[in-house]
């Protein structure tokens, strides 16, 4: 369903007392299951205080947001302290193995996978190893998004992502790329990402807005609509 809808429902779910089974694979935050008494499950993830203080969390929560704008699939998020985030509980089959940064051809060339490449790419997101990202049905769910917004203005940071290494090399963004989008669906993602700006802003995260934008408008620039 629709977005904030689905992450109205995850806020009320926070008020519940659940069952909490600690959950193994999170290296670098404390990972926990949370099962209510109605049955529904949902997703506890705590990065504690570092030395990136809130960041991770801001990027779980705003990653969430970008990913719908893209019309991908993505769980909803909720913040519950600075370093501690709520997600939707994801259903599914991990997708490959994780720490690498490897997805079967099929894949990473479908236009789901093309779309997901294209949403890390402005988001200067390179960590989408098989373990951040579920096989759900015939499709794909990204999961785990807390080193989003790295990097700096329009650079390839995403770079060795496996979805999205089609649109760059290391160094640079490549010319004449296929993209999955066409110029009206592209307008409508944009406006969408526009109407996030005022998320960045409040999380003081207006810089990784520009140079997210950044990075869509250069990827435009050089690619085939």
């Amino acid at each position: 369903g629709d977005y904030a809808t689905r992450q109205a429902a995850l806020d009320r779910l926070a008020a519940e007392q659940p069952q909490v089974t600690p959950l193994e694979g999170g290296v670098s935050s404390k990972v926990e299951l949370l099962t209510y008494p109605d049955g529904r499950r949902a997703v506890r993830k705590d990065y504690g205080i570092g030395p990136r203080g809130p960041h991770p969390a801001n990027a779980e929560e705003l990653a969430a947001q970008v990913l719908d704008a893209f019309g991908i699939r993505s769980p909803a998020v909720v913040r519950l302290n600075d370093h501690t985030v709520l997600m939707e509980f994801v259903d599914g089959v991990q997708g490959g193995e994780s720490g690498v940064l490897k997805a079967p051809v099929a894949v990473k060339n479908s236009r789901e996978g093309r779309l997901l490449g294209l949403a890390d790419a402005v988001m200067g997101h390179r960590d989408r190893a098989g373990g951040n990202w579920m096989r759900v049905g015939d499709g794909i769910v990204p999961i785990d998004n807390g080193n989003a917004f790295g990097g700096v203005g329009a650079d390839t940071s995403a770079y060795g992502n496996p979805f999205a290494n089609y649109l760059m090399t290391r160094d640079t963004w490549k010319k004449n790329v296929d993209l999955p989008v066409g110029r009206e669906e592209l307008a409508a993602i944009r406006r969408r990402l526009q109407g996030l700006r005022p998320q960045f802003l409040r999380l003081g995260r207006l810089r990784s807005f520009t140079d997210m934008m950044g990075r869509l408008d250069l990827v435009v620039s050089r690619g085939i609509l």
